[in-house]
């Protein structure tokens, strides 16, 4: 499958990057800003870009990495075409602001476009 590359960004002050499209492909990596402010990775989804809930395995645990600053991390977590996805750092209970605009890069296997808005 051919390897197609979007962005998202938790602009400084926020903790929620921009939705990116991911309903025709599966994200596989994520390669991680260097200026992370520590905290967890987590993840919202969304099938019409209006209403986000928060990723949770079937036992209602909310699903999210441990990062280090600059690396690619697995995302193969996600659901398959989990439509729309935005990350967030830190976790439902406990976001984290980010300090800086923190622009993430997903590599996503698909044969159709990955679209952001």
């Amino acid at each position: 499958m051919p390897r197609i590359v979007v962005t998202a960004t938790i602009p400084a002050g926020q903790s929620v990057s921009n939705a990116i499209d991911l309903s025709a492909g599966n994200a596989v990596f994520c390669q991680m800003t260097s200026g992370w402010t520590p905290a967890l990775l987590s993840f919202l989804i969304s099938n019409d870009n209006v209403t986000f809930g928060d990723f949770v395995d079937q036992n209602t645990r909310e699903i999210s990495l441990n990062v280090i600053p600059g690396t690619v991390v697995s995302v193969d977590r996600l659901p398959s075409r989990a439509g729309w996805l935005k990350f967030r750092s830190g976790s439902r209970f406990g976001p984290v602001i980010q300090t800086a605009n923190r622009t993430f890069t997903i590599i996503a296997d698909t044969s159709a476009m990955v679209t952001e808005v």
